[in-house]
């Protein structure tokens, strides 16, 4: 990695380490594999999500804490068979860039609210006179 690429990485890591509580090496690996990937110059294929410049930059701006947490769990755990941890952390990345844009909820994503029937709220209900006074 050249000079230039290495400052720019920094950078791009730096800004998310001020976002988020980056408390483990896990974890720090996993923001400067991101702030490598923001300098990526050509689009790259990752578990079937082909990911560019764009895409990286999307990613480090709406990374939060529970996407850094899930791939530096799933660090922890598998990447001491990786041959290229950068390259293993950059496709665990792409996988959750992919959930994001596909509406997929990973980690701690924002859910949407499921709304409730009148039927579905006759059958989980209980209305005070069935109950029981030693249930009160």
């Amino acid at each position: 990695m050249n000079n230039e690429r290495q400052i720019m990485a920094a950078s791009f890591a730096d800004d998310i380490k001020k976002r988020l509580d980056v408390d483990t090496a896990e974890k720090l690996e996993v923001v400067n594999a991101l702030g490598y990937g923001c300098t990526l110059h050509s689009p790259r294929m990752f578990n079937g999500c082909q990911m560019g410049p764009y895409e990286w930059k999307e990613l480090a701006r709406r990374i939060d804490r529970f996407i850094l947490d899930a791939v530096a769990k799933g660090l922890a755990a598998y990447g001491s068979r990786a041959k290229n941890r950068c390259w293993y952390i950059l496709g665990m990345l792409a996988s959750e860039y992919k959930a994001l844009e596909s509406g997929r909820c990973r980690g701690g994503c924002n859910f949407k609210e499921r709304r409730y029937t009148e039927a579905d709220f006759a059958n989980i209900m209980t209305r005070m006179e069935d109950l029981d006074p030693d249930d009160i």
